[in-house]
């Protein structure tokens, strides 16, 4: 493990059971609520399948989506994470970081579906943390994956600045078209893009009027706060 992330690690274990208070709970449901939704809708066959859950952190998302697969394991660079989520929901952990293309190759090909909420953004490369992370998906396996929208990063920028933002780990936040290129170079094909967060939800009255919005993800993705990728790996022929 290199250096960066021993220390990226031993942040997450330090905040540990306190994850949660870096988290906002309508954010967690947006997202899971879309993810949920493009599971139901474009992955008919789910319950037959294994899902793997990257950065899983209190289980927040796994809580939601497990019962949608035939199996759920969750990871996370943090053990004590991993493990109090697979005690607390009864499915699988693993320790993996996907910014480490070894740590990821251990488990090519393994997996049916993998969903990756918001965890790309906090690895110091985060394309090669999706080129990592698309290694361990199987033949015409799937991919979801949300993170942050770099049009928003000038106010990230501001709300550390003003001390507003608490979390004190890596933030490295891609475009969408990013993320897409990625993907498809990779040998996906996007099915779906979608986005949630037309404006900060912590604006008064804001959670009343985003999920109008989020409505109309599939348009205003690449003007909105957050975005999903949902893909699937092409056949390889053998």
């Amino acid at each position: 493990m290199s250096a960066f992330q021993d220390k990226k690690a031993l942040y997450f274990e330090k905040i540990g059971e306190n994850f949660d208070l870096f988290m906002s709970e309508y954010d967690v449901c947006r997202r899971a609520y879309i993810i949920r939704n493009l599971i139901l809708k474009r992955i008919p066959n789910a319950l037959q399948l294994h899902a793997l859950e990257t950065g899983c952190g209190t289980g927040k998302i796994s809580v939601q989506l497990k019962d949608h697969f035939n199996s759920y394991s969750v990871s996370d660079l943090s053990a004590k994470l991993a493990r109090s989520v697979s005690e607390k929901y009864i499915c699988n952990s693993l320790v993996i970081d996907v910014s480490d293309e070894e740590d990821c190759r251990r488990h090519l090909g393994n997996y049916d579906v993998i969903i990756s909420s918001e965890v790309i953004e906090h690895t110091p490369l985060p394309e090669d943390s999706v080129v990592n992370t698309l290694k361990m998906i199987k033949n015409d396996g799937y991919i979801l994956l949300t993170t942050p929208n770099k049009l928003w990063y000038p106010v990230l920028l501001l709300a550390k600045f003003l001390r507003l933002r608490k979390f004190q780990g890596n933030e490295s936040w891609l475009w969408p078209f990013e993320i897409v290129r990625l993907v498809e170079a990779n040998d996906f094909q996007v099915l779906e893009k979608r986005g949630c967060h037309l404006f900060p939800w912590q604006i008064p009255l804001a959670k009343k009027l985003l999920p109008y919005f989020d409505k109309f993800g599939g348009v205003l993705y690449p003007c909105m706060i957050n975005f999903v990728v949902l893909a699937k790996r092409n056949r390889r022929q053998s």
